[in-house]
This record gives structure tokens, C-alpha cells and sequence, in this order.
């Protein structure tokens, strides 16, 4: 059995080499000249044999005919117009190699040289491939993490390559997504980004495995970018303390506004009434009295002019009617004193609604003072953030002028860029925190003036109370 499938593998070989069949893999970049191989063995004179390269996948499948000695290209692919050649000298050797020129994408694909005469054919697959130096360029600068964004780019690939990003060392590191767009030409563009939060020597590199081709490119992230970072970060917290101690402050205005302006109608509403009450109260005991007064003076009159006889009996009468009197004054003090009660019941339901209100005033004026404190604070430090800005940017300009390397240039345009970003962000937050302050000073001065309109209505109840009480 050993025997026979040794003898078959012999047979494919001689069948193969006579016969045709044989095949290899010729790789070629785009834009470059590339020979496909095919020769007589044993090597003898091919000037006048009929010679066909071919593609069987395309219509009209000829890629380069030569017969009677001559070029036959009438039936040549359009695609291949002016691009194919056989070298005479070298047919006279045996050597019928193909040389195609400019390679391009569509040229990929399987050639079979064929020689009628000599029952001769060979397969050569033509594998096209396509290259392109990469490029690192500085995207800017990370909003949370404060590193160094880079970003890879390499146009003109094909087949789809892959992209590394590795440290000084050689070490792979963790980077974003590799980002890729095939162009209508069906080259490959790809692009990743990478975030570097320290100084190093840092390396892009494309590869592609099938056609063994790779490109790297360096970059170098200095020490003194971090430093400048580290401040960055330092105004981002401030500039995020400012924002947020002023959402306080203007949540806790709001919330003033709203608490008093409602008070404020009621408690002028409820003065108002009481007063309207007491002086109701007044008038009406006034003109009682008033009137008890009359009567007693009509009586008098009339016990003077009467005569002796009645006299006496007016007397009677008069006994009478002061002791009515009496009872009537006595049911008038009852009232009066009802209603002193209920007039000091009313004065302490308004005390301590002054009071209770003289306490949230008097917590609102202590959370706008320690806001108002914290204030003050930040306008110096934004300014002072402002200066060292616009240091660093005309120092960034200084070093920008003085480089000759593109990507130190890309460097410092791009902290140049981030640094007048932060100064304007610095700028809108320095003017709204001024407005803050403005308006938190002013409610102060308006918490005050309630505190001591309240504590003034305060006294005047305890007063009122007091000489209530006394009349009682």
C-alpha cells in the first residue's frame, strides 16, 4: 500500500511539471513593475512560439499573445493596454516571463502562461499589495485625564492593515478603537488614538501580515508638557468648585425669593385686619358710653322742672334705673374683657409666627454669609489663572516659533489651542461667579433688613401684649 501511494504522488509531480499545474505567489505593491515567471525546461529558443498569458476570470481573458514571432494584441484586455512586455533576447533563451508595469489593485488574480508548441503551462498568482507611511499628529488634550492625545493616521493600504501603538520599550499599549474607511479606489485608511499621561519615546506602527509589509513612526512626549498639564488641572478643579458653590448660591437665592415675597403680602394682610379690628372694637364701646351719658343727663332735666309730688317718684324711678344701668356696665366690662382675650390670643399667634419666621431668616442670612465668604475667594484665584494663561500661551508661542520639526509645532499649536479654550471657559466663569457675588450681596443687605424689620414687630407684639395684659 506504502508502494502504490508513492507511485501516485511521483505520476502528480511529472504530471504537473509536463502538464501544467504548477503555481507561485508573486507579490507586488501598487505602482511598481513586477515580473511573472515562466520558463521552457530544458531552456531552448522561443522567439517564434506561440506565447499566452492570460486571465480566465476576465472577458477577453488575453493578457499579452505573441505568435510568429510578432506581438498579438488584438484581442489584449483593455485593462493591460500598454503595460505588458516579453523580452525578445530573453525568448531566445527560453525565458517567456511577463513583465507587468504600474501595478495596480485590479490586477490581482491568477495569470496562466500557456505554450501550445510545447504543451506547456504555468499558474503565477499575483498578490497586490499597498503601503503608506503613517503620520502621528497631537489631537489635543483629554478633558478628565489631562493627557497628551495622539493620533495615528496611515492612508493608501491595501490589504486592511492593523495598528500598535507601543511604549519606549517596546510594549504594547491600550489604546481606542482603530478607526478605518476604504476610499472609492479601495485603498484602506486607518487611524488610532492614543492617551499618554507621562514622558516617553512612543511608536505607531501599521502592519499588514499578509503582504509582510510594516511602517512605524516615533514620538516623543517631554517632561515639561506635564508640568504645564498639572496647573491645567489644577484650574479645571477650581473651575469646577466656582460652578458648583454658584449653582449653590443661586439655588439658595431662589429659594429666599420665594420663601419671603409670599410672607411678606400675608403678614401686611394680617396687620391690616387686626388693626381694622381694634379700632372697630374702640368706636364701638366709645359710642355706648356716649350714649349711657345722655341718658343720664335727659333724666336730671327732667327731675328739676317736674314738680315736688313727682319728685319723689322720679326718685324711685331713678334707683331704678342706676341699678340697671349697673348691670348693663357690668355685662359691657364682661365683653371688654372677652374681647382683650382674644386680642392677646391673636398678638401671640402673631408672635410666634414672627418669631418662627425671625429664625429661618436668621439661617438663610448665615448660609449666604459662608456662601458669600467662599466667594470671595475665587475671583482673585480666577485672575490669577487668567495671568499665568496668557504667560503660558505667549511662552508657548515663544517655543513654536523657535521649532523646525512639524510635530513639535503640532505640540505646542495644540497646547496654545487648549490654553485660549480654558482662558475664555476661565474668563465666562470669572464674570458669572462676579455676578453671583453681586447678587448674594445684595440679598444679605435684603435678609438683614428683614431680620430687623421682624425683630422690630416682635418688640411691638410684646409691648402690645403687655398693655393688654394691664387693662385687663
Amino acid at each position: 500500500m506504502d508502494r502504490f501511494t508513492a507511485l501516485c504522488q511521483i505520476v502528480v509531480l511529472l504530471l504537473t511539471h509536463f502538464c501544467g499545474g504548477q503555481s507561485l505567489t508573486i507579490l507586488a505593491m501598487v505602482g511598481d513593475d513586477v515580473i511573472l515567471p515562466c520558463h521552457l525546461e530544458p531552456a531552448e529558443d522561443a522567439f517564434s512560439m506561440t506565447v499566452e498569458w492570460a486571465r480566465l476570470d476576465l472577458n477577453p481573458r488575453f493578457v499579452h499573445v505573441r505568435r510568429d514571432s510578432a506581438e498579438f494584441l488584438a484581442h489584449q484586455n483593455p485593462s493591460y493596454v500598454g503595460r505588458t512586455s516579453v523580452s525578445s533576447t530573453k525568448l531566445k533563451h527560453g525565458d517567456v516571463s511577463l513583465k507587468l508595469s504600474n501595478v495596480r489593485l485590479s490586477d490581482e488574480g491568477i495569470y496562466r502562461c500557456y505554450i501550445p508548441g510545447q504543451k506547456k503551462k504555468l499558474e503565477v498568482k499575483l498578490a497586490v499589495g499597498a503601503t503608506s507611511p503613517n503620520s502621528i499628529s497631537l489631537a489635543g488634550i483629554h478633558e478628565v485625564s489631562g493627557g497628551m492625545m495622539l493620533d495615528c493616521e496611515s492612508k493608501g493600504w491595501y490589504p486592511e492593515p492593523e495598528v500598535f501603538w507601543l511604549d519606549g520599550e517596546g510594549n504594547l499599549l491600550s489604546a481606542g478603537p482603530t478607526e478605518t474607511v476604504r476610499g472609492p479606489d479601495d485603498l484602506y485608511t486607518v487611524s488610532r488614538r492614543l492617551t499618554v499621561e507621562k514622558s516617553d519615546n512612543f511608536t505607531c506602527r501599521v502592519q499588514q501580515k499578509n503582504i509582510t509589509q510594516t511602517r512605524e513612526t516615533h514620538f516623543y512626549v517631554p517632561d515639561d508638557f506635564f508640568v504645564i498639564q498639572s496647573r491645567l488641572r489644577f484650574l479645571s478643579i477650581i473651575t469646577g468648585l466656582a460652578v458648583s458653590l454658584c449653582c449653590f448660591c443661586i439655588f439658595a437665592f431662589a429659594f429666599v425669593v420665594w420663601k419671603w415675597r409670599p410672607n411678606k403680602t400675608r403678614d401686611e394682610t394680617d396687620v391690616k385686619e387686626r388693626e381694622i379690628t381694634i379700632t372697630s372694637s374702640k368706636d364701638t364701646e366709645l359710642q355706648s358710653l356716649n350714649e349711657r351719658r345722655r341718658d343720664r343727663q335727659g333724666g336730671e332735666e327732667d327731675m328739676t322742672s317736674e314738680g315736688s309730688t313727682e319728685s319723689l317718684n322720679e326718685g324711685r324711678r331713678d334707683r331704678q334705673d342706676r341699678d340697671r344701668q349697673g348691670g348693663e356696665e357690668d355685662l359691657t366690662s364682661e365683653s371688654a374683657t372677652e374681647f382683650l382675650n382674644e386680642e392677646i390670643d391673636k398678638l401671640r399667634e402673631e408672635l410666634k409666627k414672627n418669631q418662627d419666621e425671625h429664625e429661618d431668616v436668621k439661617k438663610t442670612l448665615h448660609v449666604l454669609t459662608e456662601c458669600k465668604m467662599n466667594l470671595d475667594f475665587f475671583p482673585k484665584e480666577l485672575e490669577l489663572l487668567s495671568s499665568w494663561i496668557d504667560k503660558q500661551i505667549i511662552n508657548n508661542k515663544s517655543e513654536l516659533d523657535a521649532s523646525w520639526r512639524q510635530w513639535y509645532k503640532d505640540k505646542y499649536e495644540a497646547i496654545i489651542r487648549d490654553l485660549k479654550k480654558r482662558k475664555e471657559v476661565n474668563e465666562t466663569l470669572l464674570q458669572k461667579t462676579k455676578k453671583v457675588l453681586q447678587r448674594t450681596n445684595d440679598q444679605i443687605s435684603q435678609t438683614t433688613k428683614k431680620k430687623r424689620e421682624l425683630e422690630e414687630r416682635i418688640k411691638k407684639c410684646l409691648e402690645e401684649m403687655k398693655k393688654q395684659t394691664n387693662a385687663i
